[in-house]
């Protein structure tokens, strides 16, 4: 019988690395990438109907099952609220997205062998990401007040990794969730590599992954916000028409795809992301809690760590087998 891993994200954190540089190189795992299976966990409303939806999941989980070893779905998006990338108000036609409780719930139903693989970032790095994500689907507001936006609270929510963790184990099991921050890549590539290989239980090879996806100059983020309006204005325009909106985007990318020539030219070091006060402290504890817990390290990676940490959430318990070791992410590199 097979072994299912399902990578949910974080998004912004190494999952296009995982998915174009790491799982195609291992023969020896399924790597189950039918666009249906993103559609049967991510889509509102499943074009074919729920009965659709059970017969293509059940098919995913037989799959899976059916694997000599280990079969492995990675899709960022699942792990995040439904509005995460949502970047003005629905607009009629565009499908509509479940958020992370309901793609939960639906792999709680269908896939409950599944074994929860999450990539976490510091927070305001992630954070900051983020934000030059919704930027290139036009986002006109800073950062500053996207994180004070009530709307986003699920989101900012969504990056107390303690409280995730819990998420997952209430619905899979305590011992169906393992955790890689992604500072250990950047460190200490080698090393992260090795904990991920333990983790999808294979055979350790070398595999050192490039960065995929380089982040927009300071200059371009400014003036990407500014140009956004503009865009903004003429799509109400032409009545949000989907090909009107399709040509204007893809013209804008093409531009900004020389956003290398910007940053030589006009060299800007990216500014450190403040988080509101009491937003670092939530954090901080949730950090502490999780470090606490699962002796992960995180303050030798960067995250901040509250110095008295509160006594974890009785829902949360050791995390995936990687955590469990004695040499396991509490050795920083």
């Amino acid at each position: 019988m097979g072994r299912l891993v399902i990578h949910v994200g974080l998004p912004k954190c190494a999952s296009t690395t995982i998915q174009r540089a790491v799982l195609p190189a291992l023969e020896e795992v399924l790597h189950l990438r039918a666009p249906a299976y993103y559609e049967a966990l991510t889509l509102a409303h499943f074009p074919a109907g729920e009965a659709a939806r059970k017969s293509v999941l059940s098919e995913m989980r037989e799959r899976a099952q059916a694997a000599p070893g280990l079969a492995v779905f990675s899709c960022e998006h699942l792990s995040m609220p439904a509005n995460w990338l949502e970047t003005r108000a629905h607009v009629p036609g565009r499908e509509r997205k479940l958020g992370r409780d309901e793609i939960t719930a639906l792999m709680a139903e269908h896939l409950p062998e599944a074994h929860i693989l999450l990539v976490i970032r510091r927070q305001a790095d992630w954070l900051a990401s983020w934000h030059q994500e919704r930027v290139k689907r036009t986002e006109t507001r800073p950062l500053a007040r996207l994180i004070a936006a009530p709307e986003m609270a699920a989101v900012i929510e969504s990056l107390e990794y303690g409280r995730l963790v819990g998420h997952y184990q209430e619905h899979l099991g305590p011992e169906r969730v393992s955790l890689l921050p992604l500072e250990l890549l950047r460190r200490a590539p080698e090393a992260f590599m090795a904990r991920l290989f333990s983790v999808l239980g294979v055979q350790e090879r070398p595999i050192v992954p490039q960065r995929k996806n380089a982040r927009l100059s300071p200059l371009s983020v400014a003036a990407r916000r500014q140009l956004n309006k503009g865009l903004r204005a003429l799509s109400r325009l032409s009545g949000h028409r989907a090909g009107v909106d399709h040509r204007m985007h893809r013209f804008v990318k093409r531009v900004f795809a020389y956003d290398f020539l910007i940053s030589r030219l006009v060299p800007m070091r990216p500014r450190p992301v403040t988080l509101p006060a009491a937003l670092r402290e939530s954090y901080a504890r949730d950090n502490a809690r999780l470090d606490a817990l699962l002796g992960l390290g995180l303050e030798g990676l960067g995250y901040v760590i509250a110095r008295e940490p509160e006594t974890a959430p009785k829902n949360i318990e050791k995390a995936g087998r990687i955590a469990n070791r004695p040499d396991s992410l509490g050795e920083t590199p």
